[in-house]
């Protein structure tokens, strides 16, 4: 079994799938955590929000390595 890398070159093979489905399970839980910080702003403002911001950073960052690998590098 081969082990894992951020070389851009290297083909993920079978793994294509699993990253993909790990991406819209986070997108979907993402959609949780828009909803439950809607509902909980207000009574607890900093933390809320910073849960918020970190889910989204999470979010753009994991697209942007699916993207490279699936999208721009697609072999």
């Amino acid at each position: 079994m081969a082990l894992a890398t951020l070389d851009w070159a290297q083909p993920l093979d079978d793994s294509n799938g699993v990253v993909y489905i790990g991406i819209l399970v986070s997108a979907v839980l993402h959609g949780g955590c828009i909803l439950q910080a809607l509902t909980y702003f207000q009574p607890q403002l900093s933390q809320v929000a910073t849960t918020v911001m970190v889910d989204s950073v999470h979010i753009i960052l994991i697209s942007a390595v699916l993207n490279g690998y699936l999208i721009r590098n697609f072999q």
